[in-house]
């Protein structure tokens, strides 16, 4: 199913930012970001990954 999921927001133009949720069978689950926005958290060794308008782009995703 993770594989499924991933091929479709891939191809839907997100990039998953979170570890899976769910069983792995009967449902799962996790957050994406389009790749057009970069990710709400920043990377501590590295200023320029802060987001700049400070919005979070992430949408939740769930297949059952």
């Amino acid at each position: 199913m993770e594989r499924l999921a991933s091929l479709d927001l891939k191809n839907k133009g997100f990039l998953i930012g979170s570890w899976w949720e769910g069983d792995g069978r009967t449902w799962i689950g996790c957050y994406a970001i389009p790749k057009e926005k970069t990710p709400y958290w920043a990377d501590v060794w590295d200023e320029n990954s802060i987001q700049k308008d400070g919005n979070d782009y992430a949408e939740c995703f769930e297949c059952i």
